[in-house]
């Protein structure tokens, strides 16, 4: 009976070691772990984490992306003490520098760690809408699709990605109109912002907004790496679900 019980989660495990190593095989795009404006009265700025710094190591963790940054926020806020972060600034090492975690808030609802923490994204040129809108997001309620170019927002051009979220942001509950492209067609949708829980004053759509810009890097392994990355990952992702639990 034992071996039955732990049957199921062990196959979980390995299944999702399979499929993280797939994935680390094939290689996925993501932004550089480089950091865009930073709260003055934030941790961050606290830490001395400046814009423009790559981070390179946190927790003494390799890290070559922004979605690896956010990875290790998260898998250490549940300790709520402080991660040591090493950046690159001026092309000189920076290490050691301690970011506290303490009240950082884990939902997926709720705001994102790192913007909790007083980082933001390096601003970036908007191309696209790359993602699938969150299902009865305001966003897939008013018809956004996978691939809609952004361009204009209550009839003002749009060059940055800042530029969407700040318009977004500071309209929770109005109506916006926003000017697309879709293929050959350009087409005018109307989305009302929801609030963010926890920050009524800020608003959002559900949608996730990517560049295409040179900035991207890809992050590929190989096989013996790969299957390295594809336990640590399985097991962390594990462990992290157990906490939240347990929370």
């Amino acid at each position: 009976r034992s071996l039955i019980v732990f049957a199921g989660p062990l196959a979980n495990l390995l299944l999702a070691v399979v499929l993280y190593w797939g994935v680390a095989c094939a290689g996925v795009r993501d932004l550089p772990a480089v950091l865009g404006k930073i709260d003055p009265e934030s941790k961050a700025a606290h830490a001395g984490l400046v814009e423009g710094d790559r981070v390179i190591r946190a927790g003494g963790v390799q890290i070559r992306s922004w979605g690896e940054l956010r990875w290790q926020v998260i898998g250490r806020s549940f300790d709520k003490g402080v991660v040591s972060i090493d950046v690159v600034r001026g092309g000189t090492v920076l290490s050691g520098l301690g970011l506290s975690l303490e009240k950082l808030e884990i939902d997926e609802k709720g705001a994102d760690p790192l913007a909790q923490l007083g980082i933001a994204l390096p601003e970036f040129q908007v191309d696209s809408v790359t993602g699938t809108p969150s299902p009865g997001s305001p966003a897939d309620r008013a018809g956004f699709q996978d691939g809609d170019v952004i361009r204009k927002i209550r009839g003002r051009d749009i060059t940055r990605w800042s530029e969407f979220v700040e318009q977004v942001q500071a309209s929770p509950g109005r109506q916006l109109s926003i000017e697309i492209e879709r293929g050959s067609k350009k087409i005018v949708l109307y989305v009302t912002p929801e609030s963010i829980p926890g920050q009524a004053h800020k608003g959002r759509i559900g949608v996730p907004v990517r560049s295409r810009n040179h900035s991207e890097i890809e992050i590929q392994y190989g096989v013996f790496d790969g299957l390295g990355y594809g336990l640590q990952r399985a097991w962390s992702t594990a462990i992290l679900s157990l906490r939240a639990m347990w929370h």
